[in-house]
């Protein structure tokens, strides 16, 4: 467990979810990098130091997909019927490339679309964050939707 501390400010954006009803869609191809969609995903400022008030960090831009890579459904998960969101969390940093990716705490499915979705969201690039015309790091949450219909 790292001992970092972040301190953030939360913000939602569409910005990071895909044309199919706001979540990255297992076995569909991405419509098109940084398109907005009809749902969200939740971004955080990260900061060290996390004592006061002062040490948020506005973001002025939302960091924007600019690589997507869509999840595989596992076939074992698809043949015992499991679907549902993952929504995975993942830290993107200053140049864009996701990390400390994992399963938002409680907000799993299965183990293994759970893994399918994170090794997918591993892969995607962003455009990152910016403040004051920097770039800055982002916490983010992305809805990973697993659907057999």
């Amino acid at each position: 467990m790292h001992t970092r501390n972040w301190i953030a400010l939360t913000l939602f954006m569409a910005a990071l979810a895909w044309p199919c009803a706001g979540a990255a869609q297992a076995g569909e191809e991405p419509a098109g990098a940084g398109q907005t969609g009809g749902g969200q995903a939740t971004a955080t400022a990260a900061q060290e130091n996390p004592q006061g008030a002062d040490d948020i960090k506005v973001v002025d831009e939302l960091p924007k997909v600019v690589k997507q890579v869509p999840p595989k459904y596992p076939a074992a998960a698809r043949k015992r019927g499991d679907q549902g969101t993952v929504y995975v969390r993942a830290l993107v940093k200053k140049d864009g490339k996701p990390v400390q990716v994992a399963v938002a705490s409680g907000k799993g499915v299965s183990p293994a679309l759970d893994e399918a979705a994170v090794a997918a969201v591993k892969q995607w690039a962003f455009e990152p964050a910016k403040s004051k015309g920097k770039p800055v790091a982002v916490w983010i949450v992305i809805p990973v939707k697993f659907s057999l219909h």
